[in-house]
């Protein structure tokens, strides 16, 4: 099975969760995080509108975000297998 190397996978997972933790430390001070799309238009959730949908989708970046840093950190002390080429 072809697997993408270990030195190119684990530092774009790093950088793919610091800029969902990113976006998700923005929304504390913005009050408003994306939260993908209303039809046509795309759906915000703010703190003051929405507050349950604005907590969720921020616990949802965090989790996610520290998810991808902890797993590339992992591959890239070679405790876990580098991800698979489809």
């Amino acid at each position: 099975m072809n697997t993408l190397p270990a030195y190119v996978s684990a530092p774009l997972l790093i950088l793919l969760g610091v800029v969902v933790l990113a976006v998700a430390n923005r929304s504390r001070t913005s009050g408003w995080i994306p939260a993908g799309s209303s039809g046509f238009r795309p759906y915000r959730p703010t703190r003051d509108d929405n507050p349950f949908a604005f907590r969720f989708y921020q616990l949802l970046y965090l989790v996610c975000g520290a998810a991808l840093v902890v797993y590339g950190l992992l591959m890239a002390l070679g405790r876990v297998a580098p991800l698979p080429l489809r």
